[in-house]
C-alpha cells in the first residue's frame, strides 16, 4: 500500500485528497483526537490566529479565524482536516463555491501537543507567528457563551439565527441569510441541516458569509 505517498504527492501538487483518504489519515493523527475543541490562549489574537478550533469526526473541522490584526469580526467556517502519516503538520481544506463540491487547500501548520493533550501549538507554514490553543470542554464552552448544557447538548435559549457550534465559540449569532440570498450570491444552501459552523449557507473558499449572503474575502 502506497496511499500515504500518493497523498503527499497530491498535496505537493496542490490537489486535495479524496474523502476516504482524509478519514483514514485523521485516524492516525499523532496525538490529535477527533472530537477535541480548542480555544486560543495567551497573547491577544492576531491575523491568522484561530479563536476556536473544533476537530470533528470524519475528518471535519470548524473554526473561528482572524482575518485581520484586530480580529473584531472573525470568520466562522467548516471544512476538512488531515495529518499526513509521518508528519506533524495539520492541513485544512475548504469546499469550493456553488457548483464546486471539491476540497481546496486552504492552509497548513506544524503542530505540537502537550504531554497531557491539553495545549495545542500551531506554527503556520506561511511563516506566521506560532500561537497556542487550550483544550476546552463543551459544557464549559456552552456556559461561557450564555447557553445551558443539558445532557449532551447545548441549549442556547433562542432559535435560529442563534446557533451552537464549538468551532464558532459556542452560542453565537449566525448571519440571518435567507436561502434566496444564499443562492443569489453563489452560496450553497444546506437545506435542513446546519453545517459544523452552525450556518445553512456555505460560501466556499476565499468567501465569507454575511446577512446579505456571500461576499469575497481573500484573507
Amino acid at each position: 500500500m502506497h496511499r500515504p505517498l500518493l497523498i503527499l504527492l497530491a498535496l505537493a501538487c496542490g490537489a486535495p485528497p479524496a474523502a476516504s483518504q482524509l478519514e483514514d489519515d485523521v485516524a492516525v493523527a499523532a496525538g490529535l483526537t477527533a472530537g477535541s475543541v480548542f480555544r486560543l490562549s495567551g497573547a491577544p489574537a492576531s491575523k491568522g490566529d484561530l479563536l476556536f478550533l473544533q476537530l470533528g469526526t470524519g475528518g471535519r473541522f470548524a473554526w473561528s479565524r482572524c482575518p485581520d490584526a484586530s480580529c473584531a469580526d472573525p470568520i466562522r467556517e467548516d471544512g476538512s482536516w488531515l495529518v499526513p502519516r509521518g508528519h506533524r503538520s495539520i492541513r485544512f481544506f475548504l469546499r469550493g463555491r456553488a457548483g464546486d463540491p471539491a476540497l481546496h487547500f486552504h492552509s497548513a501548520a506544524a503542530f505540537s501537543l502537550s504531554r497531557d493533550g491539553k495545549r495545542l501549538v500551531l506554527r503556520p507554514e506561511t511563516g506566521g507567528r506560532p500561537f497556542a490553543l487550550d483544550k476546552v470542554a463543551e459544557p464549559d464552552l456552552c456556559a461561557a457563551s450564555g447557553g445551558a448544557w443539558n445532557s449532551s447538548a447545548c441549549d442556547c435559549g433562542k432559535g435560529w439565527p442563534t446557533a451552537y457550534s464549538p468551532g464558532a465559540g459556542g452560542c453565537w449569532s449566525s448571519p440571518a441569510v435567507s436561502e434566496q440570498a444564499c443562492d443569489a450570491t453563489q452560496g450553497t444552501w444546506t437545506d435542513d441541516d446546519a453545517d459544523l459552523a452552525g450556518t445553512y449557507c456555505e460560501c466556499g473558499i476565499d468567501r465569507r458569509l454575511t446577512a446579505a449572503g456571500c461576499v469575497d474575502d481573500p484573507s
